[in-house]
Formats: structure tokens, sequence, C-alpha cells
């Protein structure tokens, strides 16, 4: 037997309105969204067909439904009359649309195929399969690249100009962070406008100048160095300074 507390039996009361509960992790979301759902079963407010719940992992998925179920064996116990009731709930059970979004998602467009103009067979791309779809992707988009284009970018993110592996990664993670973006469009055309804007590129390209300016001093602060060694670390920083001015009378053109 649950004790629930106060907040969480208003949820449990409350009928026929939306609800939006806001709990840290532990602290019996899971556990009240059951028991509404079993509560709805029970009355007959609602169907097993009627009821959609979205978890984040498969394996949330089918803990819901374990702990479902075993609230309804609770219930057949506890009312044997309604035996034949509960059995049919738990039946309808098994089918109900309780899932993960992609898993929910694809049952819907199975179902509506015909409507979506999409081939019935259509699947979720997941680990090894979709890994290699990136990767055809990464490759054909550096085919289809002009090669001193793609010197110049490889250029930006690795010392070796044959070397695609730190861009592939780069990639990944802006495709990855993309995912999470309502509009991705909307947020490409801001992005390039902010390194359009002069000034902005121009204190990028001097912030990153004087990030290796720094790198220099320190390694020249951490070394014993011997008057070779000191005169190549001075001509090394000196050289960046240059280009940091050269970069700044370039961005003002």
């Amino acid at each position: 037997m649950v004790n629930y507390h106060e907040s969480q039996l208003a949820v449990l009361k409350r009928k026929e309105s939306n609800e939006l509960v806001s709990a840290s992790a532990g602290s019996g979301k899971t556990t009240v969204m059951i028991q509404k759902i079993t509560d709805l079963l029970v009355s007959g407010s609602v169907k097993a067909d009627q009821i959609m719940v979205v978890t984040f992992t498969i394996a949330a998925a089918e803990e819901m439904k374990t702990r479902l179920l075993e609230n309804i064996n609770a219930c057949i116990k506890q009312n044997p009359k309604l035996v034949q009731q509960l059995n049919q709930i738990k039946e309808d059970l098994t089918t109900a649309s309780i899932g993960t979004i992609h898993s929910i998602c694809l049952r819907t467009i199975k179902k509506y195929f015909y409507a979506l103009d999409l081939n019935a067979n259509v699947s979720v791309v997941e680990g090894a399969q979709l890994a290699n779809l990136k990767s055809q992707a990464f490759n054909q988009a550096i085919q289809a690249t002009s090669q001193q284009d793609l010197l110049d970018l490889i250029e930006v993110f690795s010392d070796n100009k044959r070397d695609y592996s730190i861009l592939n990664e780069c990639v990944n993670d802006l495709y990855q962070y993309l995912t999470t973006i309502p509009d991705r469009q909307q947020y490409f055309e801001r992005s390039i406008s902010n390194y359009q804007d002069s000034t902005l590129a121009q204190d990028i390209v001097l912030a990153k100048l004087k990030e290796q300016v720094c790198f220099c001093y320190s390694k020249m602060a951490s070394y014993q160095f011997t008057n070779d060694k000191l005169s190549s670390m001075q001509t090394e920083v000196s050289d960046l300074l240059m280009q940091a001015e050269e970069q700044k009378d370039l961005l003002k053109v």
C-alpha cells in the first residue's frame, strides 16, 4: 500500500483536466502516473486503446507496462467480482500505446502509411546502420565540396589536411545539437549572420589568437630553456602577434 502525500493525492483525485507534473527524480512521478492510469481504466473512464504513455527509454516503457499489470492483478484480488472486466483490461494493455516516442510514432506511421504515401515497411534506423548512413552522408558532402574549400575548412580543425576525423566529429556533434532545435534553418541563418558581422568575427579571431599566444607563454614559463629554445619560442609568439595584427587589419576592410 503506497502512502501518497498531499500533492500526489491531489493529482490522483483531480478528474477530467490537463495536468502538468513537475518534480525531481525519485519523487514518485511514475508511481503516481501508473496509479492514475489504473484508476481511469478500472473505473471505465477510458479504455486502454485511448491511452498513450510516452517514455524516454524502452526499459522505462517495459517497466510501465509491468507495473500497470501488477496494479490490475492487485485489483483482481481486491475485487473478484470484476475479474472478467479486469482481465479484459490486462489483455488490452498488451497492445496499448506505451513506449518511446520512436516506437509510438513508428506504430502510427505503419498503421496509416497509405495516407502518408510511405512504404509500409518503414523502420527506425539505429545503431550501426545509423552510423553507416551518417558516414555515407559525410563522405558525399566531402566529395561535393571543392578541393580548395575543403582544404581551407579542414585547416580550421587540424594541422593535417588529409585528416577528416576531427571535422567529421564536429559535424556529428553539430547534427546531434540540431536535433534538439525546433527551427534549424533559423538557427543556421542567425549563426551565419553572426560571422558576417565583422566586429564579432574580429573578436572571435583575435580571441583565438590570444588563446594561442597565452598557451605559448605558458609553455615558456613551464620549461627550462636553453638560449636556442627560448629564441625559438619567442619567435613563435612574435609570429602569432603579427598574425593577430594582420587579421585585425583584414577584418576592418
